[in-house]
């Protein structure tokens, strides 16, 4: 076989004209990645930190007393307050009513991860407080009604008034009576004493008579400040 034919029978092998094939690194095994990484988590650690900081950073609790709960739980996520308690002046969660009482107290300085706790006066609560109330000042009333008959008129509004149970004042005969007409009688001389005093809706009523005529009602051995003897 001459050269040529062979030369023409024998597969030619290509080239690999472009050198050995690269194979591409994954981009977690190039060291710019881990740069990023490392740089990443030091960003979030930092914000983390600072975040961490504000929380622990005191703050002045707000004043709620008197709003209804409602508002008095929104003014205190406003201020950073996220743990809030409220309970009824029985100590069961409270759901609605007035804020009467809360903890920390107003303008306290406290971290905002500090549980406010409030109590709360409910409906209940507010029926309850006034009967309670009115029966308080019924027996003060029914106590003082029978300390002030025999007294001098004068005397005996004032302490009314200052218990807050004064009710009606009025004379023996039904004559309209008030406290400047006793005050200028008391310079002319005259004295008016309490004769009667009765409680009424936790009011004491008050009837009054002279000196004078409470001694021609009473009859021989009355004396002043002592208990009138009526008819």
């Amino acid at each position: 076989m001459s050269d040529a034919t062979k030369a023409q029978s024998t597969p030619t092998t290509p080239s690999n004209q472009n050198g050995p094939k690269t194979v591409k690194k994954p981009i977690w095994k190039k060291w710019w990645f881990w740069v990023i990484v490392v740089v990443a988590l030091f960003i979030i650690i930092g914000s983390s930190g600072e975040s961490n900081k504000e929380a622990e950073q005191p703050v002045k609790v707000p004043n709620v007393v008197g709003m209804p709960l409602d508002d008095a739980e929104e003014a205190l996520k406003e201020a950073g307050f996220s743990k809030v308690t409220a309970k009824s002046a029985s100590g069961s969660t409270a759901y609605d009513g007035t804020v009467k009482e809360q903890d920390p107290a107003a303008d306290h300085s406290a971290e905002k991860k500090t549980s406010i706790t409030l109590t709360v006066q409910t409906e209940s609560d507010k029926r309850k407080e006034e009967r309670e109330q009115a029966q308080k000042q019924a027996q003060e009333a029914s106590t003082l009604a029978k300390n002030v008959e025999g007294m001098e008129a004068l005397e005996a509004i004032d302490k009314l008034k200052e218990a807050g149970v004064m009710g009606t004042l009025a004379a023996f005969n039904d004559t309209e009576m008030d406290v400047d007409r006793l005050k200028l009688d008391k310079e002319e001389g005259v004295d008016w004493l309490v004769t009667s005093a009765k409680v009424s809706s936790g009011k004491v009523n008050l009837i009054i008579n002279t000196v004078v005529c409470q001694m021609l009602v009473s009859g021989p051995g009355y004396e002043k400040g002592s208990s009138p003897r009526i008819g």
